[in-house]
């Protein structure tokens, strides 16, 4: 399953992530959020490409990789430094 091979890297990371085992799927949606599930981010990405997190004061974070129409969500949790 897509979900299974999905991996957020580095971590804990500065000022960009990336996602990576999107060889099966050209595009997923994404929203980061806190523990307490205030939204900070949401968009699209294709493989390779970064997410740039600069403007979030270091902490951790939950990261939801999804695609509604392939019936994938990937959950995992970040730090920002």
């Amino acid at each position: 399953e897509v979900a299974e091979k999905l991996k957020i890297f580095p971590n804990p990371t500065q000022s960009t992530i990336y996602v990576s085992g999107m060889s099966q799927v050209n595009t997923l949606r994404f929203k980061i959020f806190s523990i307490e599930g205030k939204i900070y981010r949401t968009g699209t990405i294709s493989n390779n490409s970064p997410i740039h997190i600069e403007e979030l004061k270091p902490g951790v974070f939950w990261i939801n990789v999804y695609s509604k129409k392939r019936n994938i969500s990937y959950n995992t949790k970040f730090i920002k430094l």
